[in-house]
């Protein structure tokens, strides 16, 4: 089974569709073991390259800082269950995801990509680093096992760019509305994140026919 997940570095959705997904495949149980495959979706593509304040970028964006501060605790709360920390007094930055998704798809001709997956939404919502430059990206990167310098050097070339922007072309056209959203064997399954137990069944279902297409907790548009 293939498991391809369209998912932006910023989306809190993302990190706890990630951990609910790993859940269900633990109740699944050992019949075989799937191969799961990043893929990126930018909310915000006309981020500027350096980034934004956060509580600037938020405060435009929800019409106050107070009402972003209530969002983030409730997520918060709900990570907590996961065992995820979301350390939002920590986060100053919005960054430009682009170089992010860039990594994750060098990191997937590697077969490397899921631990990478785990150390950025780490690096983001629990550390607070700024995920958008480079040099804290290679630094994640070593982190995992990849050798600095490389990802560094992959980093400032423009190698990927073209490929990123084609696999999120190929996401808006299976239909992808907002992250996560999931793919399984090559058909649309599911989008945002749901509990445990409707992957199970969409993981039980895995043939390519029809499956759920619901979810109310995802990260949409910007």
């Amino acid at each position: 089974m293939k498991i391809e997940i369209y998912s932006e570095l910023i989306c809190p959705w993302c990190y706890i569709g990630k951990r609910r997904m790993q859940a269900g495949l633990k109740l699944l149980g050992q019949e075989f073991t799937p191969k799961i495959v990043w893929r990126p979706f930018q909310l915000n593509p006309d981020m500027p390259i350096e980034g934004m304040n956060r509580r600037n970028y938020r405060t435009k964006k929800f019409g106050n800082w107070e009402k972003s501060m209530a969002m983030d605790a409730e997520v918060a709360a709900i990570g907590k269950s996961l065992g995820i920390e979301f350390n939002y007094d920590k986060v100053l930055i919005t960054p430009n995801t682009v170089a992010g998704h860039r990594l994750l798809w060098w990191a997937e001709q590697q077969n490397h990509q899921d631990d990478l997956s785990e150390a950025l939404f780490r690096a983001y919502f629990t550390e607070g680093r700024d995920v958008g430059r480079h040099d804290v990206l290679a630094e994640i990167a070593a982190e995992v096992g990849f050798p600095r310098a490389d990802a560094r050097a992959f980093l400032d070339s423009e190698a990927g760019r073209k490929e990123v922007d084609e696999e999120e072309q190929k996401g808006l056209k299976l239909g992808l509305q907002g992250v996560p959203f999931f793919v399984v064997n090559g058909s649309p399954a599911l989008s945002g994140a749901q509990m445990p137990e409707t992957f199970l069944e969409v993981f039980r279902q895995a043939s390519g026919k029809d499956a759920p297409q619901c979810g109310p907790e995802s990260c949409k548009i910007a």
